[in-house]
């Protein structure tokens, strides 16, 4: 179940969220990109999306400047092929995040 929030008083579902941030690691270098955003997120205005973006980048500010450090994930030692897997499925999460941190501060 998603939880609801309130960004300069509109709420945005996780799944909301989830989409804008998807349609920014697609469009990150398309000069439309809040005109993609709004075809992704029907029923959430332009003003709405652009406020959320800017609390995206807000919150990334420190992430990116290394005062938040990235989460330890143990390895976990076993036979299977799920091990390497796993390490496959956290590096790819750590560079989709570097790849959009970067273009967010490339300005």
């Amino acid at each position: 179940m998603s939880t609801d929030w309130t960004c300069n008083s509109s709420f945005w579902t996780k799944e909301e969220g989830k989409i804008q941030e998807n349609t920014l690691a697609i469009y990150s270098r398309d000069k439309d990109l809040f005109t993609n955003m709004e075809e992704a997120l029907l029923g959430k205005s332009r003003d709405d999306i652009i406020n959320h973006y800017n609390i995206l980048i807000e919150d990334l500010e420190p992430i990116n400047s290394g005062h938040v450090p990235l989460p330890y994930y143990p390895e976990v030692h076993s036979d299977s092929n799920q091990n390497s897997r796993g390490r496959m499925a956290k590096r790819g999460f750590l560079d989709r995040i570097e790849t959009q941190v970067g273009f967010l501060f490339s300005f």
